[in-house]
């Protein structure tokens, strides 16, 4: 019996480990929630492992608890290499709060409250996603926001939605593949005489053909051509250390604005999945991020994040 349950073992997590190894191979956009999950899946594959080296499997288990470890490390070898580097803030510099935040497009009986922390947020910037509920609440939020895009603001539709303090300047609404419209929005901002360029995407499941991978080739096609800073936030349905994530990040020279919560399921608390996420250009400074506490009826936790912008012209930072 203990020979068998220590083979069942061997099997499951010796099938974990290569699928989780593919990702070398090529990104199958059919592994790509198992990309996101590479992390839980590798320790429980290494608990694994350990149960098959307990029931006498030593040698087979010990190598496989080995790999399993391996992979761990390496995932969070790629969170850690798309962490940002603190700087020393120079004179001058200023610094933006943003909150982000997929509130779920048929969460109304939750819509006041939500309206009532983004005001009380005391945020510069409001990145919503699935932004239905707020509709009755957009004249009531243009008195602490009175720049807006989406909702009633260059489009009438009500999904993705920026708020801002400051004035928006060449505001848009595009879409990010022919899966579905009006999932990036985009406008810039000055920040002491600097031009951020603002994006808030809501990126389609990364088990919907390849449209994940496009959507985020897309995203840095619209990038490219406007040089300066950017802030880069929304749904992205699936963790920074998928593989289309990695390459994302790396071909728009972003970084996160530091270790990333878990922010979906909420059922799942800090054991769940960072999908939501916050990026910004290496040119800028990130400071914090966190989790906002509750999740307002929402299947998303949202996330606060400062970002220090550095006065425009040249500048020394120690690092």
């Amino acid at each position: 019996m203990k020979n068998n349950l220590a083979a069942a073992c061997c099997t499951l997590v010796s099938v974990a480990l290569f699928l989780l190894v593919l990702r070398f191979v090529a990104d199958f956009w059919l592994l790509g929630i198992v990309y996101s999950l590479q992390l839980h899946i590798a320790v429980l594959a290494a608990l694994g492992a350990l149960l098959a080296v307990i029931l006498g499997a030593r040698r087979f288990g010990s190598l496989l608890l080995v790999a399993a470890l391996a992979v761990a490390l390496f995932t969070l070898h790629l969170e850690n290499r798309i962490q940002p580097k603190q700087h020393a803030l120079a004179a001058g510099t200023q610094t933006l709060k943003l909150v982000s935040f997929n509130i779920l497009g048929n969460n109304r009986a939750n819509g006041g409250r939500i309206a009532d922390m983004i005001v009380s947020s005391g945020a510069d910037l409001v990145y919503i996603f699935e932004s239905a509920p707020l509709r009755p609440y957009v004249d009531t939020l243009a008195k602490a926001y009175p720049y807006r895009v989406g909702c009633g603001a260059v489009v009438a539709f009500c999904d993705v939605m920026i708020l801002s303090k400051r004035p928006l300047s060449d505001p848009r609404m595009l879409a990010l593949s022919d899966l579905r419209q009006e999932r990036l929005a985009t406008a810039d901002i000055d920040v002491g005489g600097v031009t951020v360029h603002l994006g808030a995407a809501h990126v389609s499941k990364p088990y919907f053909d390849a449209y994940h991978t496009q959507e985020l080739e897309a995203l840095s096609a619209f990038m490219h051509p406007r040089p300066g800073p950017w802030i880069i936030a929304g749904d992205f349905n699936a963790a920074a250390i998928a593989p289309d994530m990695q390459a994302f990040v790396r071909r728009d020279a972003m970084t996160t604005t530091g270790w990333e919560p878990a922010t979906w399921p909420t059922w799942a608390g800090p054991f769940g999945v960072p999908i939501d996420h916050v990026f910004v250009s290496k040119s800028l400074s990130a400071r914090s991020i966190a989790r906002i506490p509750e999740a307002y009826g929402s299947n998303h936790y949202g996330l606060t994040a400062e970002i220090a912008v550095p006065p425009a012209g040249p500048q020394s930072i120690s690092r």
